[in-house]
This record gives C-alpha cells, sequence and structure tokens, in this order.
C-alpha cells in the first residue's frame, strides 16, 4: 500500500504541473478574447484531480474486507462519473446560454490528459 500511495502522491504532482503549464501555455487567449479556452483548461483539470482523488478512496476502500466499505467503495466509484457530468453540464450550458467562459472541448482534453498521466505513472513507472 506504501508503493501505491507514492505512486499516488506523484501522480497528483505531475497532474498538477501539467495542469498548469496547459493554463500558462494557453493563456496567451487571454490576449485575442479567447479566455474560455484556458479556463477550459483549469475547470477540467480541477475536476480531473478530484476524480483522481476520489478513484484513489475508491481502491483503497475497495481492498477493506468489511461489507460497510464495499457501498462506500460502490458510491465513491458513482460519483466519479457523477463529477465528471457535473462538469462538462458546466461547460455546455453556459456556452448554451451566451457566457462562454469555459470550452467544452478543452476541458474533456483535460479529463483525457488525466487518464494519460494516470497511464504513464502506474505503468510506465512500473516498469523501470
Amino acid at each position: 500500500m506504501e508503493e501505491l500511495k507514492k505512486k499516488f502522491k506523484l501522480n497528483i504532482k505531475i497532474s498538477i504541473l501539467v495542469y498548469l503549464g496547459l493554463f500558462l501555455v494557453s493563456s496567451f487567449c487571454f490576449f485575442i478574447n479567447q479566455m474560455w479556452i484556458p479556463l477550459g483548461f483549469l475547470l477540467g483539470g480541477v475536476i480531473a484531480i478530484i476524480n483522481f482523488i476520489v478513484l484513489y478512496n475508491f481502491s483503497y476502500y475497495l481492498t477493506k474486507p468489511f461489507a460497510k466499505y464495499k457501498s462506500l467503495s460502490a458510491l465513491l466509484y458513482s460519483s466519479r462519473m457523477i463529477i465528471y457530468i457535473i462538469g462538462f453540464v458546466i461547460c455546455i450550458g453556459l456556452n448554451h446560454f451566451g457566457y462562454k467562459i469555459f470550452f467544452w472541448g478543452t476541458c474533456l482534453a483535460s479529463y483525457l490528459i488525466q487518464k494519460i498521466i494516470n497511464y504513464f505513472c502506474f505503468q510506465y513507472i512500473d516498469k523501470k
């Protein structure tokens, strides 16, 4: 479990650095009046990191032998999808009503970037 905790902390640090880098790289969009693109990366990154923390807690409680933790792990797993959907609805809903605050494409890209970071931290680092 200690190895998983180390990988979890490494994954969180890498995720924060990648999302801040994406925000800084795409921050030139503020100057061309397209501020919704970097803010979409920021919202998607925050939601993806929250979902990764929920995923870690899910896997932690799933390994517990008591039945009360099984229902908690099922609740955590279903809450992950709800959090993703809420973030996506925020992006699309605000865009639908004319408020271009978050771009849904960059929010979705942030979700996918977290999957790539997870793969790198948990698969590639094991082989080293």
